[in-house]
């Protein structure tokens, strides 16, 4: 089950919990990711699920301390290319 279809939902028993925990992780590994990427989105929604919590999204460009943020970008894997 996608994480998406999940609901908001503590197993009682461990070893559900266990279970549980495991489906997220197989969930959050094969996405590629980077921390100004858009799957990084992704990969924060998949705690949400487990763990109440909000996300922040600031514009580039945005001044962040002595910093300026980032434009994100999309990571393409392509299997012919050497």
């Amino acid at each position: 089950v996608h994480y998406k279809e999940q609901k908001k939902m503590m197993p009682h028993q461990s070893k559900e919990w266990i279970k549980k925990i495991d489906d997220y992780l197989k969930q959050l590994f094969p996405i590629t990711r980077s921390i100004i990427g858009t799957s990084n989105r992704e990969t924060l929604e998949i705690p949400q699920i487990l763990v109440s919590f909000n996300i922040k999204e600031y514009y580039s460009g945005t001044s962040v301390y002595d910093s300026h943020l980032f434009h994100s970008f999309v990571l393409k894997y392509n299997e012919n290319h050497a």
